[in-house]
């Protein structure tokens, strides 16, 4: 798996923008604290990333692992049960951790970002360890019950934005725009690494139909890696408003036509996923986006924790457990 990672971030020339002598932020997608397969960052996914950053020449004690979190999600419980503090454990690896006001910073956006302005007006409150750093993204191949896709562009959104993106989730597709605008302004150069080895297929992030596609993904350019991941998974590109906007904006190639793909042939591949969001999905993400109304948007948290995860979820983590990939999670042990 290490080696297939290796070839994968070679493939794509990693090193054009990942500067060795500068500090390296881990962006761990975090879109659910139960580890549901799809959903969050896989622990070989870290793990594999991690030995080729290092067998590649970045320093271990200058890399830093920072969790993408909303609000209701558990970055302490989402660690445990996803098994990245293990794998952050065995590499030696620093997590961020809020332990004081000097390590955040506020920034206030000079560049053309009306959206996340108007949401944020006086600046947004960023960890300091993004600025003037590379950023390694580690999304996962899903679907979203309102954006389509849930990629690059998604984890970029939770890195910048951390809790308080939860202000600004009716306008997500936009935000997400701004918010890779934001992170490639004040950062040093940023590598988007996809694990589709697990596909998540429906109303995501949480309710998911997990399967089994043995795909891997990177680019230094997010903007086509999710372009890349939604026509793999069925979509046009540029039917993804965030997509559309990122590549509208030149913040990177949503077009697949003026993309070179590199690596294996998945030009035939097509999964024919899709969101299939219900009556019940729709309402769900409605209460989650509410800012009138306080606290609605516990209620989608409660529905997927309790009911749907142990009525629905289980069976679906159950079925991927008796694969080589569950076999593969329960090796992440102490």
């Amino acid at each position: 798996m290490a080696d297939d990672y290796s070839r994968l971030i070679e493939l794509v020339s990693y090193r054009d923008v990942i500067d060795s002598a500068r500090p390296t932020v881990l962006g761990i997608d975090l879109s659910w604290h139960h580890c549901f397969p799809a959903s969050s960052t896989a622990p070989w996914q870290l793990d594999a990333v991690l030995q080729a950053l290092t067998a590649g020449g970045i320093p271990q004690e200058t890399i830093t692992a920072f969790t993408s979190e909303t609000a209701g999600i558990s970055t302490k419980f989402g660690g445990i049960l996803n098994r990245h503090g293990i794998v952050l454990e065995r590499h030696g690896v620093r997590a961020f951790v809020d332990v004081d006001s000097d390590a955040w910073t506020i920034v206030k956006p000079e560049i053309a970002c009306a959206r996340l302005n108007n949401s944020f007006p006086d600046g947004i409150r960023i960890p300091r360890i993004l600025a003037e750093s590379n950023l390694v993204l580690l999304p996962t191949m899903k679907t979203h019950v309102s954006s389509v896709l849930a990629g690059s562009l998604y984890t970029s959104f939770g890195v910048l934005l951390g809790r308080g993106r939860r202000r600004c989730l009716s306008g997500a597709d936009e935000i997400m725009a701004d918010a890779l605008a934001v992170l490639k302004d004040i950062g040093s150069g940023v590598l988007a690494v996809m694990d589709g080895t697990i596909a998540g297929e429906g109303p995501g992030p949480c309710r998911l139909v997990p399967h089994v596609k043995n795909v891997i993904a990177a680019s230094t350019d997010p903007v086509a890696l999710d372009a890349a991941a939604a026509r793999l998974m069925g979509f046009d590109p540029m039917a993804v408003p965030a997509i559309r906007m990122a590549h509208e904006r030149g913040l990177g190639t949503g077009d697949v036509r003026e993309i070179e793909m590199v690596g294996d042939d998945v030009s035939g591949e097509d999964f024919g996923f899709g969101t299939a969001a219900s009556w019940p999905d729709r309402l769900l993400w409605k209460l989650e986006t509410n800012t009138v109304f306080p606290f609605t948007h516990r209620l989608p948290l409660i529905y997927n924790d309790f009911f749907w995860y142990m009525a629905v979820g289980e069976k679906r983590i159950s079925r991927i457990m008796k694969s080589g990939w569950g076999k593969l999670f329960e090796t992440y042990r102490k």
